[in-house]
């Protein structure tokens, strides 16, 4: 005692949690949990031991903290049992609104790319529509598309990826009407 006060002797540790246990004596302490960044620290005790630890009005967890130079929070087991509960139950749901949201997210797209393949599918389709009307191709007659069959050109297509000297190799046809067919070919596709 000093002037009718009572003082406790505190020593010093280089090791942060030994130093709150001294600080924090004669509470029993169960567990302390270190923020260092934040020079923070969950300090754990059992139910019994709450109010010994914390002191009339707070003052010794005050007095402890000021000491030290960090921030304690005391806690029941219980207290930090539930909260740590808490925050699980908290994690979970997080993770299932994650889950749901990338799920979501796999559905659009997949939705997306089958939307993609329907349009490529119907451009393909119009394409081939295009390739097989060679009989609409200007300035082609019975004739000339009854022999552009019998060689073995079946589309437009063909006929515009063509060289003009295949199609030239067709009698009846010149180099003059070889580039008409392929030109008109070449539009049809456009």
């Amino acid at each position: 005692e000093l002037g009718g006060e009572r003082i406790d002797v505190v020593r010093f540790n280089d090791d942060i949690k030994e130093y709150i246990k001294a600080a924090l004596s004669p509470a029993e302490i169960s567990e302390i949990k270190l923020n260092k960044e934040n020079k923070r620290a969950e300090v754990i005790v059992a139910d019994d031991q709450l109010s010994l630890a914390i002191g009339k009005h707070g003052q010794n967890v005050r007095l402890a903290s000021k000491l030290i130079g960090w921030e304690l929070d005391i806690r029941t087991k219980a207290q930090a049992a539930a909260e740590a509960e808490e925050k699980k139950k908290a994690e979970e749901e997080k993770v299932k609104l994650e889950t749901a949201k990338a799920e979501e997210e796999v559905k659009a797209a997949a939705k997306e790319a089958t939307k993609e393949k329907r349009k490529t599918k119907e451009k393909k389709g119009k394409a081939k529509e295009k390739a097989a009307s060679m009989d609409e191709l200007p300035g082609v007659g019975e004739k000339t598309l009854a022999l552009l069959k019998k060689s073995g050109f079946k589309s437009v297509e063909d006929l515009a990826e063509a060289k003009i000297e295949e199609i030239t190799k067709i009698k009846g046809i010149g180099e003059a009407k070889a580039e008409k067919i392929k030109e008109a070919a070449r539009k049809a596709l456009k």
